[in-house]
């Protein structure tokens, strides 16, 4: 498939994963964490994986007329780039406390159901229980404070890629 990174176009593998197009090594990583998932009696949906440009450009077009979900450029959006999934939010609580384990983390602290995979990069800090910015493009510890970039509102990092709303417990900024 026709991947882009940065805007940048690039050939990518995907396959099906539950009925959606997931790019074969972000494919891989998210069958090892749903079989521990399901080993703890939790399901992981699938809601949206990889996006083609026609996809991509729709979604935008919704979100700048305000009757879509925040939705990158096209181009520039990490679903076209193969990394990242749409998950459902009955599992954000056992994604939560692991996914970071499969090196999935939450990028963007408005979306609970939008987790990215590393690419078996390590982005964990000397604090390991830290969140992945995306306004900020690098891992933060626990309790710091970003202001998205997205609403510009303020989230803080509780640990294991979850961002909560708020300035709570900011120990560092």
């Amino acid at each position: 498939a026709q991947g882009y990174k940065h805007g940048n176009p690039h050939t990518i593998c995907v396959v099906t994963v539950q009925g959606k197009l997931v790019e074969v090594n972000t494919a891989a990583a998210f069958q090892r964490m749903a079989a521990a998932a399901r080993a703890d009696g939790v399901t992981l949906i699938i809601n949206s994986g990889f996006r083609t440009m026609n996809q991509q450009r729709y979604l935008y077009d919704l979100y700048l007329r305000g009757v879509g979900n925040l939705a990158a450029y096209p181009g520039y959006s990490n679903h076209q780039s193969g990394s990242a999934l749409d998950l459902g939010r009955s599992a954000n609580a056992w994604l939560n406390a692991h996914a970071a384990a499969y090196n999935f983390f939450r990028t963007v602290p408005t979306e609970d159901w939008h987790w990215e995979w590393s690419g078996g990069r390590v982005l964990l800090s000397a604090n390991p229980d830290g969140c992945f910015s995306a306004t900020l493009n690098r891992h933060v510890p626990v309790d710091t404070c970003v202001q998205s970039r997205a609403d510009t509102h303020w989230y803080t990092c509780w640990g294991n890629g979850s961002w909560n709303a708020g300035m709570l417990r900011c120990g560092s900024t």
